[in-house]
C-alpha cells in the first residue's frame, strides 16, 4: 500500500512538542470499513515522511518523533442534558476504529467513541451522544483533516467545541502579522483568528526551535439533516450556528480542523485551498471563505480598470485574428464585472439570490478585482505585443475552421459532422433562472472564441430569444431541463404548453413548453441534440410501503424463498417484511439487488418514451448523470446508474463530471473523467461523447488555480474522445461568488485557449478516437460497484493503464458473458470482489488458452456476484496474476511487464533516456479521416520528464519541429502531426 499503516499494540505515550502535521482533504467516500475489535489497539499512518498515531480508546492523535509520542490535538465538548452536564470527551466505554484507504493517495482513520462528562471533578457517563472523528491523511503532506461530528442519541443542549493545539507554542500570528508569544485565555476570546468557534480563519505558530505550523478550522451549522431517512445522503442547507443550542434526537454538529507544517512559501496558500474541501458525504459545507490579504483603495481599483479599458480600447478591431479578438471581448467582459463589483453598495446579485455586502464580502470582491485586473493589466501588453506582430506581417492571424452555419450536425463516425468536417463544440452550460448567463449573454460567449451553450432552463423557456441569439452569432446550443425527470410514462408528453414565439417573447423567462424542458417539433438548426435525465428519477417511492411490496415479489421470483435469498446473500432475514430499501441500503448484497430491480424497471418505462421524444422533436438524445466514479460521497448504487444500459437509450452518450484540478499524486485528477470518456469509446464507439456538465473547478472553492492545469482539464478531455463539452458555469455578470471558471482571468483565459485550439484543429483532435485497439483491457464489473474498495482499485488501475501509451479500452461482465474479449491479450481487473459465475469462468479460460489476466488484490474475483466467497475457484484463479501492491506505479510496472512479455509496444515511439516507459505522460496517436498520422502527449507529473520521440514531428499548437530528446513540463500537452 501507498500509505502503510499497522496496529500499535500496549504502546506507552510520551507527551512532548508537537511538530510535523499538514492538511489532506479531498476526501471522498467516508464510509465504514472493517472495524477492529475494542481496544485492539491504536493505528500508525504513514504521511509525507511522517508517523501519526491515531488512538483507538479515545481518539486523541500523535507524532511520532524521536521514538516518543507527542500529542497534536486536545478538544473540548460543551454539553448539558438533564442528568448532567459539563466538558465531554471519549471515555473508552465504546471505541470503534477503522481504516480506509481511498485511491492509493489517501487513508482514512475513522472512530467512534462513547462520551463521559466532567462535572465538579467527577467523571459520568454522558451516553445522549457519540462522537465519531475523520482523520483524513494524504500520501505526500505530513499532516491531517479531522472531522468531528457530535451525534444526538437523546435530546440534550449542546454549548460549543473548542479545539487547540496541544503542545505549547511559543508565538503566534494572524495571517501576515508578526508573530509574538502565545495568546492569553483572554485573548484567545476576542482575538479573530484564535481558536474560538466559528471563528473561520487560520493561524500561523511557531516553537522555539523555529518549526512553523498552521491551523485553520471551519465549524459546521446547526442541521437537523434526518439522516435516519433512507435515501438522505447530502446534507440539507446551513440552518442556524449550533453554538449553545438544543439538538433532538438525530441532529449533527461537526467541526473541521486542519493543521499543517509550512516548508514552503506557497504552504499556506495550499493549505488554505485544501481545507476548503470538505467532504459532503459529512454534512460539511464549504462556506464562503475569502482572501484574508487587503485589497487597494477604490481609487485606485478605479484608476486601474481605467488604464486597463484605455488600452483595450487601442486595439485594433476585426484584425481576423481569433485569438486577439477573443480576448478583447474577454477584457471587455471583465472590466464590466469589475465595474458592477465597485459599484455595488448594500447586495449583489448571484443570479439566484442576493448576497449581502459586508466587511468580509466587500474585501473579496475588492481582492478578486485587484487580481483580475493584474491578470488584466499583463494580458493587454501580450496583446499589444500581438497586434504590433500581426501589422508587421510577423504573426499570422489564428484562423478557425469553418462550417457551413444553418445545417444540423449529422451524427456520424462516433461524432459530430457538418458537410463532412469533424465539429468539436465547447462553451459553457448554465441552470437558467437558478444561476449563470442570461440570454443576452449568448453573444458575448460567441465573441469570446466559444461556439457552444448549454442551455439547462428550469421552470420556463424563451426558446424564441435563444434560438435568434445562436443563429445571429453562428453558434449552436443543446437544449435540456433537470425537470425532464422522472416522467417515465406517457403523461410526460400530455398537457404540454406550446406557445407560440410572439407570445413567449412577450415574458421576461418566457412560459414555453412544459416547465422548460422541450423544444418545437421543428427545433432551429442550432439545436444539436436535447439533453434528459432519466437517472434522476423520482425514488421517493422506493421509500413507500408500495415499492417495498414490489420489491420482495421481485427478489421472491428471482431466489424464491427466504432461506434461499439469506443463503445467497449472506444475510439473515428472519421475515420478508424486514426487507424495504431502509434495510437494502444498511446491506451491500440487497442494495445492489435493488439497483438492479431499479434500473430494469426505470428502463422499461424510460426508453419507450425516449424514442416518443425523440420521434416528437427531431433531436437526437443525450442524457446527464454524475459520475458515480466522482467518490464525492455518492452511493454509486442509490444514486445513479449503469453505464452500458443507461447510455443505451440514447443517441449521443454523455454525463455530468469531467477531470478536477484537486490531485495528490498527478498535476491534475485525470482519472476522474476519463473514465467516463474511455468507457463510452469501449461501449459505443459509434456514438459521440458529451459532458454535459463539466465541473473544471468545483463549486464552493476559492484558490487560484495556475492557467496551465485548467488550460490541460479543458483540452485533455477532447484528446481522450469527447466531442462536446459544456463547462460549469458561465458567471451571472454580477456573479461573484468566485469557484467558476468565469470569474477570474487567469482561467477564463486558458480556458479560451484551449477552446480556440479545438476549433483550429478539430480533425486532428478528434482523430484520437481512431486509435489501435490495445493489447490490453480492464474489466468493468457492475456487481463489484457494492464493495467500495472496487472504486478505488479502478481508478487507480486507469490512472497506472493511462500511461502505456495505448488507449484505456474496458470489457464489461456483459461483454464476457457473450464471450467475447475483444480481441484483447491481457484483462486487467481491478480489486473486483464480486463477479458473477460466468465471468470468473470466462476469465479462467481465458488464462487457461494463454491469455494473462492481472488482478489487482488477492480478494479479486474470488466472490460472487453479492460478495460472498466461492472457495471452488482457488484451483482456477492460480493462473491469475495478482498486484500485491496497491500503487499506481507497481499497477503500472505489472501492465508494462505483460505488455513487454508480448512484445506490445505502443504505436508512438516515446521513451525516457533509459528506454522505459514515461510514467506520469499519457500519449497516444491516431489516424485523421484523411490516414494522416497524428498523436498528442501530455504531462500528468507534477516535474518536467525527460523523454525522446522517435520519427518526424510537427507540433500544431505552437508551430514547431519536434524530434529527439526533449523535457515536457508539468501541464504541457502538444498535438503532433507525422511529417513525411
Amino acid at each position: 500500500m501507498d500509505l502503510p499503516y499497522h496496529k500499535n499494540n500496549n504502546q506507552k505515550t510520551t507527551m512532548k512538542k508537537q511538530t510535523h502535521s499538514f492538511i489532506a482533504v479531498l476526501a471522498a467516500v467516508l464510509v465504514s470499513a472493517a472495524a477492529t475489535s475494542l481496544f485492539a489497539g491504536d493505528v500508525t499512518v504513514e504521511a509525507g515522511g511522517e508517523k501519526f498515531v491515531v488512538r483507538e480508546k479515545d481518539g486523541r492523535i500523535f507524532r511520532i518523533a524521536d521514538g516518543k509520542w507527542q500529542r497534536v490535538l486536545s478538544r473540548t465538548l460543551r454539553v448539558r442534558s438533564p442528568e448532567v452536564s459539563g466538558q465531554a470527551n471519549p471515555d473508552g466505554r465504546f471505541a470503534k476504529l477503522s481504516v480506509k484507504e481511498v485511491f492509493p493517495s489517501f487513508t482514512i482513520v475513522r472512530g467512534e467513541y462513547s462520551l463521559s462528562v466532567e462535572e465538579s471533578g467527577e467523571k459520568k457517563p454522558f451516553d445522549d451522544a457519540r462522537l465519531i472523528l475523520e482523520f483524513l491523511f494524504r500520501k505526500d503532506l505530513p499532516g491531517f483533516v479531522v472531522i468531528e461530528t457530535l451525534v444526538a442519541d437523546k435530546p440534550f443542549f449542546f454549548g460549543g467545541y473548542n479545539i487547540l493545539l496541544a503542545p505549547p507554542i511559543a508565538r503566534f500570528a494572524k495571517d501576515g502579522e508578526d508573530f509574538r508569544n502565545y495568546p492569553t485565555s483572554k485573548e484567545l476570546k476576542s482575538v479573530v483568528g484564535g481558536y474560538r468557534t466559528n471563528a473561520a480563519k487560520y493561524i500561523t505558530a511557531e516553537e522555539p526551535d523555529g518549526t512553523r505550523w498552521w491551523m485553520g478550522r471551519e465549524f459546521s451549522a446547526f442541521e437537523p439533516r434526518g439522516d435516519e431517512k433512507p435515501g438522505n445522503f447530502r446534507a440539507g442547507p446551513v440552518g442556524e450556528a449550533a453554538h449553545k443550542k438544543p439538538l433532538e434526537k438525530g441532529n449533527k454538529v461537526s467541526v473541521s480542523v486542519a493543521v499543517g507544517i509550512v516548508k514552503s512559501p506557497d504552504d499556506i496558500a495550499n493549505l488554505r485551498a485544501q481545507r476548503a474541501m470538505q467532504p459532503g458525504f459529512l454534512g460539511l459545507n464549504a462556506v464562503f471563505e475569502p482572501e484574508e490579504q487587503d485589497a487597494p483603495p477604490h481609487d485606485e481599483l478605479v484608476r486601474r480598470i481605467a488604464d486597463i479599458a484605455s488600452a483595450n480600447a487601442a486595439l485594433p478591431d476585426d484584425t481576423g485574428d481569433e485569438y486577439l479578438d477573443s480576448m478583447k471581448a474577454m477584457t471587455e467582459y471583465f472590466l464590466e464585472f469589475m465595474r458592477s463589483d465597485l459599484a455595488a453598495e448594500k447586495t449583489i446579485d448571484l443570479g439566484s439570490r442576493k448576497q449581502k455586502i459586508d466587511a468580509r464580502y466587500r474585501r473579496y470582491m475588492d481582492v478578486r478585482i485587484d487580481k483580475n485586473a493584474a491578470e488584466l493589466a499583463a494580458l493587454q501588453k501580450e496583446l499589444a505585443t500581438r497586434a504590433d506582430g500581426l501589422r508587421s506581417g510577423k504573426i499570422r492571424p489564428m484562423k478557425l475552421v469553418e462550417y457551413s452555419y444553418g445545417k444540423r450536425p449529422r451524427l456520424e463516425d462516433g461524432g459530430f459532422k457538418v458537410d463532412g468536417k469533424e465539429l468539436l463544440l465547447i462553451g459553457p452550460d448554465t441552470w437558467m433562472n437558478v444561476k449563470g448567463w442570461h440570454n443576452r449573454d449568448i453573444d458575448v460567449i460567441a465573441k469570446m472564441g466559444f461556439n457552444f451553450v448549454d442551455c439547462f432552463y428550469v421552470g420556463g423557456t424563451n426558446y424564441a430569444d435563444v434560438v435568434k441569439r445562436c443563429e445571429t452569432n453562428r453558434i449552436w446550443c443543446v437544449w435540456g431541463s433537470a425537470i425532464d425527470t422522472g416522467k417515465e410514462s406517457d403523461e410526460f408528453l400530455s398537457g404540454i404548453e406550446e406557445m407560440p414565439e410572439e407570445e413567449q417573447n412577450a415574458h421576461r423567462w418566457g412560459k414555453g413548453y412544459w416547465k422548460g424542458s422541450l423544444v418545437p417539433a421543428n427545433p432551429s438548426a442550432a439545436f444539436v441534440y436535447q439533453v434528459s435525465f432519466p437517472e434522476q428519477w423520482n425514488r421517493k417511492r422506493e421509500e413507500t410501503p408500495e415499492w417495498a411490496s414490489e420489491f420482495r415479489k421481485h427478489l421472491t421470483e428471482k431466489f424464491g424463498t427466504l432461506d434461499g435469498l439469506n443463503k445467497s446473500l449472506a444475510a439473515n432475514f428472519s421475515s420478508w417484511d424486514d426487507i424495504d430499501f431502509a434495510a437494502a441500503l444498511k446491506n451491500p448484497p440487497l442494495k445492489y439487488e435493488s439497483f438492479r430491480f431499479r434500473m430494469h424497471e426505470n428502463l422499461k418505462k424510460a426508453i419507450p418514451v425516449q424514442k416518443r421524444i425523440a420521434e416528437r422533436f427531431g433531436l437526437p438524445r443525450s442524457t446527464h448523470f454524475s459520475s458515480y466514479y466522482n467518490l464525492d460521497g455518492l452511493d454509486p448504487l442509490v444514486t445513479l446508474a449503469d453505464f452500458e444500459a443507461h447510455w443505451g437509450m440514447f443517441d449521443i452518450v454523455g454525463f455530468d463530471g469531467g477531470f478536477g484540478l484537486e490531485s495528490s499524486e498527478f498535476a491534475i485528477d485525470f482519472a476522474k473523467g476519463g473514465i467516463e470518456l474511455d468507457m463510452a469509446r469501449s461501449f459505443y464507439p459509434e456514438k459521440p461523447v458529451a459532458n454535459n456538465e463539466n465541473h473544471v473547478i468545483i463549486d464552493g472553492i476559492y484558490r487560484d488555480y495556475d492557467g496551465k492545469a485548467i488550460y490541460l482539464t479543458n483540452i485533455l478531455c477532447y484528446l481522450l474522445g469527447q466531442n462536446a463539452g459544456s463547462i460549469w458555469n458561465w458567471a451571472n455578470r454580477r456573479h461573484t461568488y468566485g469557484e467558476y471558471v468565469f470569474t477570474r482571468v487567469n482561467t477564463c483565459v486558458a480556458t479560451i485557449r484551449a477552446a480556440l485550439d479545438i476549433r483550429r484543429f478539430p480533425e486532428e483532435v478528434a482523430a484520437m478516437r481512431r486509435t489501435d485497439n490495445p493489447p490490453f483491457r480492464i474489466l468493468h464489473s457492475l456487481p463489484s460497484m457494492q464493495d467500495e474498495s472496487y472504486v478505488r482499485s479502478l481508478y487507480g488501475i486507469y490512472a497506472a493503464s493511462s500511461f502505456t501509451g495505448w488507449p484505456v479500452r474496458f470489457l464489461s461482465e456483459r461483454d464476457l458473458a457473450r464471450g467475447d474479449f475483444k480481441g484483447t491479450k491481457i484483462v486487467v481487473v481491478p480489486d473486483a470482489r464480486c463477479v458473477s459465475d460466468k465471468t470468473f469462468a470466462e476469465l479462467a479460460k481465458f488464462a487457461k488458452s494463454g491469455g494473462i489476466v492481472i488482478a489487482d488484490g488477492e480478494k479479486a474475483l474470488m466472490g460472487d456476484e453479492w460478495g460472498k466467497s466461492v472457495p471452488s475457484r482457488q484451483a482456477d484463479a492460480r493462473r491469475f496474476r495478482r498486484i500485491a501492491d496497491s500503487g499506481s506505479r507497481t499497477r503500472f510496472n505489472a501492465l508494462a511487464d505483460a505488455l513487454d512479455e508480448i512484445g506490445a509496444r505502443p504505436p508512438l515511439a516515446l521513451s525516457c533516456a533509459d528506454g522505459s516507459r514515461p510514467y506520469g505522460v499519457i500519449w497516444r496517436t491516431g489516424r485523421t479521416s484523411a490516414g494522416e498520422r497524428v498523436a498528442f502527449i501530455a504531462s500528468m507529473s507534477r516535474k518536467g520528464v525527460a523523454v525522446r520521440l522517435d520519427g518526424a514531428w510537427r507540433e500544431l499548437l505552437n508551430n514547431r519541429d519536434v524530434s529527439g530528446p526533449f523535457t515536457i513540463a508539468p501541464c504541457e500537452v502538444l498535438l503532433l502531426k507525422e511529417e513525411k
